[in-house]
């Protein structure tokens, strides 16, 4: 398969999957807190990973050669997320818009520490 056709089935698959977890959210939210939810989707996605690295026959290593880097991305994506799932979880139009906002600016540097730590490592190569 041409790695074009397969990175966008890999895309599509991806949005699948947040729409199903958005839609899971939206039932949910009223039964489970939001920490909760965002414990279990922590669970399944880190079963999933653990899972494909076991198939792929990939080492699972915890370390990182950035620390503070790898800080920085977990906090952003807990608060990233956990202000997203407020966003799902209300009806106001203000506070889903600015959730939403605040989510994609979050992401963004997320994007740009992540072309950080690759600069870095392709420069130190």
């Amino acid at each position: 398969m041409n790695n074009n056709i397969k990175g966008l089935l890999l895309i599509i698959f991806g949005m699948l999957l947040f729409i199903v977890q958005d839609t899971l959210i939206k039932l949910t939210v009223n039964d489970l807190s939001l920490l909760q939810i965002l414990a279990f989707r922590a669970t399944v996605g880190s079963l999933i990973l653990i899972f494909y690295l076991l198939y792929t026959k990939q080492n699972i290593v915890f370390s990182s050669a950035y620390p503070y880097v790898a800080v920085f991305r977990g906090l952003s994506f807990f608060f990233g997320f956990l202000l997203f799932f407020i966003s799902l979880s209300r009806n106001i139009d203000g506070i889903d818009l600015s959730s939403k906002i605040l989510f994609k600016f979050i992401l963004v540097l997320e994007l740009i520490s992540k072309f950080i730590t690759a600069f870095k490592t392709y420069n130190s190569s």
